[in-house]
């Protein structure tokens, strides 16, 4: 089994291999010792580990995790072998949506600072991560907290067996080779940058869209509101957006329309008629396409931000349109808002989508180098970590910068 990808966008672009793996039946003995192994937890020989301030320890390897990745509550050594509880936090409700939590499967790792001295009190600024899985094997889903067993496999690699909270298997990994990564690797020029780039949709033109299926029915909110208790709703339904008055100032002009948004879209998720249905809020000159936008409406540029929190808290509820108001821009219009994608830049009349490309320098793509301040000072978030003090000290010594202040970051929900 391959997994390969590729350039959505370019249907010529070569594919790129991520991962080969192989699937086998499980061997049926791993499942029956480790459940007869955890009849007794743990045992009675087992010598408890101090993991109250792991975290802070892993923050200063570069290993910054938030709040649902500490799932790690006690653990012990035994027989060689490091053993821990894991748990996720109260808060995570989505744990029978996996077959291993993502969080959970993470934190098994986060033991395996422990098969050698006192883990990463030891002082050990090595950061190492997951290269090859070996005989893995899932066979029960969905777990909130877990046991599990970690051992040394040589060369650097390590074995896992996990069950549940009453020792019944949950799943096994033969081998898992850990590969260290140094700080030029993980910053170096060698790796590649990524950007946002607004690029045509394929299929679009001068006048939009190329033609494909029927174009649904799109009505204002303010057309179909005047009819809203007459019928069913229409699949696509849109918001035009304009700051308040010219003359008035950013703050009040932003006030206007980002209230207008979010007063609309709070009406429309208390709308269950609207379930199946999508609210665009399109705007005007919100946002920067390429160098030809020389400025943007800062009374509606922040519309973005509430519309992209809303689609994240409703997928596909909400998508957002910004246009240069040109004749073409607004016979493509809506054709554009039938389009699954939820943001969309109208220049012209082409269609414009946010997609990420990689640049190996700014001046790769015609930008100019980064020139930061050698008498200013340079905030640098995360920097008393691994990898943010090696920021530091390459912005001293590559790009002359004499004043920083580090502060540490706790991320809210995931690894730094």
């Amino acid at each position: 089994m391959e997994i390969h990808s590729r350039d959505a966008d370019d249907p010529t672009a070569p594919w790129t291999r991520n991962a080969v793996g192989v699937l086998a039946p499980a061997r049926p003995h791993e499942a029956v010792a480790l459940a007869e192994d955890a009849t007794a937890w743990p045992p009675a020989d087992a010598t408890p580990i101090p993991v109250e301030t792991l975290y802070e320890e892993l923050a200063g390897q570069g290993y910054d995790y938030g709040p649902m990745f500490r799932c790690v509550r006690r653990a012990w050594r035994h027989d060689g072998a490091v053993l821990g509880e894991i748990a996720l936090p109260e808060e995570a409700l989505d744990a029978g949506e996996y077959g291993i939590h993502p969080a959970l499967l993470d934190s098994a790792l986060h033991l395996t600072d422990f098969l050698n001295g006192d883990g990463p009190a030891d002082g050990d600024q090595e950061t190492r991560i997951p290269f090859a899985w070996t005989g893995t094997s899932l066979r029960t889903a969905g777990a909130a907290a877990l046991r599990v067993r970690v051992r040394s496999t040589g060369n650097g690699g390590v074995s896992l067996e996990i069950a549940d909270r009453n020792g019944e298997p949950v799943a096994t990994v033969g081998s898992l080779a850990l590969r260290p990564v140094t700080a030029q690797q993980l910053g170096g020029s060698a790796l590649p940058l990524y950007r946002v780039e607004w690029r045509p949709l394929p299929g679009s033109d001068g006048t939009g869209p190329a033609a494909g299926p029927a174009v649904p029915a799109t009505v204002t909110l303010a057309e179909w509101e005047k009819t809203r208790d007459g019928g069913a709703v229409p699949e696509v339904v849109t918001l035009s957006v304009a700051s308040t008055g010219e003359d008035a100032t950013v703050p009040v002009r932003v006030r206007g329309s980002v209230h207008e948004v979010l007063a609309a879209m709070r009406a429309w998720l208390d709308d269950d008629r609207c379930a199946s249905s999508r609210l665009v809020v399109v705007t005007r000159g919100a946002v920067s396409v390429d160098a030809s936008d020389r400025s943007i409406d800062l009374g509606a540029a922040p519309v973005w931000g509430a519309v992209r929190a809303a689609q994240a808290e409703n997928p596909g509820r909400f998508s957002i349109i910004d246009t240069d108001g040109s004749p073409a821009s607004l016979r493509a219009l809506p054709a554009a808002a039938a389009l699954d994608e939820p943001e969309i830049a109208l220049r012209d009349g082409v269609v414009r989508v946010p997609r990420l490309v990689r640049t190996t320098t700014p001046t790769a793509t015609g930008e100019p180098a980064v020139e930061w301040p050698t008498t200013g000072t340079v905030l640098v978030t995360g920097g008393t970590g691994l990898l943010g003090s090696q920021l530091a000290r390459h912005l001293v010594t590559e790009h002359g910068v004499r004043h920083l202040l580090l502060t540490s970051r706790r991320g809210p929900d995931s690894p730094g």
